[in-house]
């Protein structure tokens, strides 16, 4: 059974008892088991699916929320597996839950009885974008407010588990390898980021030098600078939920944020994967097997080609 099938809900593995464990899955694993490098990668945004009883809420058609999610990452990087890694990816659209928020970030008008529920209120809450987005490009997502069971079933059965797959993912590659690398993979509009006059093609998040070891996040920006991209260290992405959540260097566990520009790799009209995405995928594969003889080989201190 692979690493990351106790967090996943699925009706296949004959050593499943409890009922709860039968439900759909609510993510997509791609790649060996085990992995042959202790790097994971995530794509919490590639989703587009959507529960009957969410639309039949919400005040805007299916097309008008895709905006919230990154596009086809999920098929842009399954290539990556081929070099003995596993891709953790969503089924369910960033509109129905955001993996990449904690799952108490919610404003209280968005709930029935906001006081059965601890809230935390932040910027990205205050935005409308909270592990439950209340607005898409300003407009309001829905209306009527979610009752506390459809939110918390939301944070159990699809949020939660997510969370799970990764911690025992890192954990399995943590025992084998000493160190494993989480690569957080996301998309950012074209022409929303630039610095000098320049469009930025990457921004790599590291929480401001707290969620990966120094050494692999220099990797991975040689990695994107070698191949003639324009890179950004946490300006204006630092890294969300999950690259905080799961990266503790000290623990043996590293979490690198990684956005890229998506005209780099899809058409943001048709959100259909371009030619030119081949450039991208042959980067992260340079990058996770860098990262992964860097690990292995126990040269995290010092620089490595």
């Amino acid at each position: 059974m692979s690493a990351l099938d106790g967090g996943q809900a699925i009706s296949t593995d004959a050593d499943a008892t409890n009922p709860a464990d039968l439900r759909p899955a609510s993510f997509d694993i791609a790649g060996p088991s085990p992995s042959m490098l202790p790097v994971l990668l995530s794509s919490p945004h590639s989703g587009e699916a959507f529960s009957d009883d969410f639309l039949a809420h919400v005040d805007l058609p299916p097309r008008a929320l895709h905006p919230l999610g990154d596009g086809p990452l999920d098929r842009l990087y399954a290539e990556v597996c081929t070099e003995g890694v596993q891709l953790l990816s969503a089924r369910y659209s960033r509109a129905v839950v955001d993996l990449n928020r904690a799952p108490d970030e919610i404003a209280p008008e968005q709930l029935l009885t906001p006081a059965a529920v601890q809230l935390r209120i932040t910027e990205k809450v205050r935005l409308g974008l909270g592990v439950i987005p209340g607005r898409v490009n300003g407009r309001v997502i829905r209306r009527s407010r979610i009752s506390c069971e459809d939110f918390r079933n939301r944070i159990d059965t699809i949020h939660a588990p997510y969370h799970t797959a990764i911690d025992r993912a890192l954990a399995s590659l943590v025992e084998r390898f000493g160190h494993a690398l989480l690569l957080d993979c996301h998309s950012m509009p074209s022409g929303l980021v630039s610095h000098g006059g320049r469009a930025v093609d990457v921004v790599l998040g590291d929480a401001c030098g707290m969620s990966a070891d120094p050494a692999l996040v220099d990797l991975a920006r040689r990695c994107f600078a070698d191949a003639g991209l324009f890179v950004r260290l946490n300006q204006p992405y630092a890294g969300g939920f999950i690259t905080r959540r799961h990266g503790h260097p000290a623990m043996g566990r590293s979490a690198l944020q990684i956005e890229i520009r998506r005209d780099l790799f899809m058409d943001e009209s048709s959100r259909e994967l371009r030619a030119c995405g081949v450039r991208m995928a042959r980067v992260m594969r340079d990058l996770v097997r860098r990262a992964g003889r860097m690990i292995a080989g126990g040269r995290r201190g010092e620089a490595a080609a």
